[in-house]
């Protein structure tokens, strides 16, 4: 007779159906709520557009980009929190790795019903316009398929995110903190590293580089989105997927006692507390300056006050740190006195750095066989040279040590000078330098008369003949705009005329400013003069001075001006005197 033993096979799976439907059921008052809201949304906007079939559907598949994105931000912090509360608890944590399912099986089981908890709105949403659509005979498969493509990468993006995160912390406040920080601290951070740039280095302007913007997720899709950059969602999808990956090892070897601690992963605990006081000291050290310096005229930074704050604010940031990571307020200790001595030392080497210029980025300039072509932006309008124009080029780069030769006197400007419009201009000199290399950077001054070293070199670079003509070349530039002003003195009255771009040519205009450049002046305020504004743009995409409007007086002896003004029939000579011609009525303005 033959015996058979059957054992009992493990009852461990890699996926629970009961708690699956738990989590789908129970957490119905989140995803119902936001499915309705979703409908009732989107069917009033569709209401709105029913006059028009086209605008009717993709009104609601192609939503602003920042509505939708920080949707999806905020969505997938709710649902993760859902699905993986317990692990806030110590009680819960240990509940639920008692159950006989492995980790990476609470993992899967959890990780999809929380995905799909996250979908159910956007399902309810898209058949609803769906079907309007095609009721309405607006059906665009295309837009359908791109927008279930963009929502499925950017839900999944920033769940795996939330999910990640989830793993590294162990309490509910530091989740949503270290969550937000991983959508926006680069870019805050950047921020304040700019405005120290900003506020130490003298001409550097810039506001914001973008350089880390790919590490603040939330803040770069939108702007990739914005400029039609759906690949974006597909990068950020792929790193979702790494991070879900991510997020199943840290939860495989993830200890239960963790639960209610700020950080989860006691390796990442000095990481999370030097971090966060560096943090800390950078962005509270400006916020408090900036406070204390708020009615300030001055536009640099003074280095020991920013020092101070810097300091003061890491202290709190360090010290706040460790007192949550060892839950008591008892750390004014010895032994975390060599932290504190050590966040401060970074604090000082960051600042002192900008001070000093350590990267050379004050007096940066270039050399003249290494440009490809400068821009000079002065009077409100632009000035380009390249290496086809040396004497141009060899003038401006002079003009731009002289700045540099002098930049104490503007490096504590009183920002609060009133001055008028076309005075403000005139003190304003932006450099664009694009090098041989591709490389472009940028600078920008703001000085007066009292300045008297830089005010002269400005004065003579702006009478020189050959950098006048500068401003009127017409390559890479197009003019939108002409308008003439009469003005015969202080209480006279004034006449006005401004030309159609419909039927005036520029360019014809502009070649006889050219010829005579060494005639021309730049309109400065004075209150009286036949004046004439040129608006113009690059035809190029440019952050900066894209838009320009140039000011020049007009005068009786610069006659190849006024016989192209006459030819076109903006002005009339009337017994030798020059008045402007009403376009409307065809006869001079009273």
């Amino acid at each position: 007779m033959k015996w058979e033993e059957k054992t009992m096979t493990s009852r461990t799976p890699y996926f629970n159906k009961t708690l699956f439907k738990k989590n789908i059921l129970g957490f119905w008052p989140l995803w119902g709520v936001a499915g309705l809201l979703g409908v009732v949304v989107s069917l009033g906007i569709l209401n709105i557009n029913l006059y028009d079939e086209t605008r009717f559907f993709n009104s609601v598949f192609e939503l602003s980009p920042i509505i939708n994105v920080v949707l999806a931000m905020i969505y997938a912090m709710l649902c993760a929190l859902l699905v993986w509360k317990y692990l806030f608890s110590e009680k819960s944590d240990v509940f639920f790795h008692s159950l006989p399912v492995k980790r990476e099986g609470l993992f899967l089981t959890n990780y999809l019903s929380g995905f799909v908890i996250m979908l159910i709105p956007y399902v309810c949403v898209g058949a609803t316009v769906v079907i309007s659509s095609l009721v309405h005979h607006a059906f665009d498969a295309g837009v359908v398929l791109r927008t279930v493509l963009i929502v499925l990468g950017e839900n999944l993006f920033f769940f795996s995110l939330a999910s990640f995160v989830v793993f590294l912390v162990g309490h509910l406040a530091s989740f949503i903190a270290v969550y937000l920080a991983a959508n926006f601290l680069a870019v805050l951070f950047e921020l304040v590293i700019t405005g120290l740039a900003r506020g130490f280095w003298v001409g550097y302007d810039t506001v914001y580089n973008a350089y880390a913007r790919f590490l603040s997720p939330c803040v770069h899709m939108i702007a990739e989105l914005e400029e039609s950059g759906n690949w974006v969602v597909a990068a950020y999808a792929a790193v979702g997927v790494a991070l879900s990956v991510a997020a199943m090892l840290l939860y495989r070897g993830r200890n239960s006692e963790s639960a209610g601690e700020i950080v989860a992963i006691r390796v990442l605990r000095p990481i999370f507390k030097y971090a966060f006081a560096i943090v800390i000291g950078m962005l509270g050290g400006n916020i408090l300056y900036s406070l204390l310096y708020l009615f300030d005229s001055d536009s640099a930074y003074r280095f020991l006050p920013m020092l101070i704050c810097e300091l003061l604010m890491g202290a709190i940031g360090y010290f706040a740190a460790q007192m949550l990571l060892e839950k008591t307020v008892r750390v004014f200790k010895k032994k975390n006195m060599t932290g504190f001595i050590l966040v401060s030392a970074v604090l000082i080497l960051i600042c002192g750095s900008f001070k000093m210029d350590f990267f050379g980025v004050e007096n940066r300039t270039a050399k003249a066989e290494d440009i490809k072509c400068i821009e000079m932006m002065a009077v409100g309008a632009r000035c380009e040279a390249g290496q086809d124009d040396s004497d141009r080029l060899r003038k401006i780069l002079d003009f731009h040590e002289v700045i540099l030769e002098n930049k104490e006197d503007i490096r504590f400007a009183d920002d609060t000078s009133l001055w008028t419009l076309s005075d403000y201009r005139g003190n304003t000199v932006r450099f664009v330098y694009t090098l041989k290399n591709g490389e472009v950077f940028e600078r920008q001054y703001i000085f007066r008369p009292g300045n008297e070293a830089i005010y002269n070199a400005y004065e003579n670079i702006m009478k020189d003949t050959e950098v006048k003509r500068g401003f009127f070349s017409t390559e890479g530039v197009k003019i939108t705009n002409i308008e003439l002003f009469q003005m015969a003195g202080e209480g006279a009255e004034s006449t006005y005329e401004q030309t159609s771009v419909h039927h005036v040519d520029y360019n014809r205009i502009l070649n006889a400013l050219y010829k005579e450049a060494d005639k021309i002046e730049f309109f400065s305020g004075d209150d009286y003069a036949l004046i004439m504004n040129i608006s113009s743009e690059k035809a190029k995409n440019s952050d900066y001075y894209d838009y320009y409007y140039l000011s020049i007086v007009i005068t009786p002896d610069m006659k190849n001006v006024v016989e192209e003004l006459i030819r076109t029939g903006l002005l009339a000579n009337e017994n030798g005197t020059l008045k402007l011609i009403d376009e409307e009525y065809g006869h001079s303005q009273k």
